[in-house]
């Protein structure tokens, strides 16, 4: 696993949650 890749996971993992508590308020909405 090259660092690149390693990085982009740590990344991903720590956007993830802020996407669902951004993204969870919308969905609610509309169904």
């Amino acid at each position: 696993m090259t660092s690149k890749l390693k990085r982009s996971i740590i990344a991903w993992l720590l956007l993830a949650p802020l996407i669902a508590v951004t993204l969870f308020p919308v969905a609610v909405m509309f169904l």
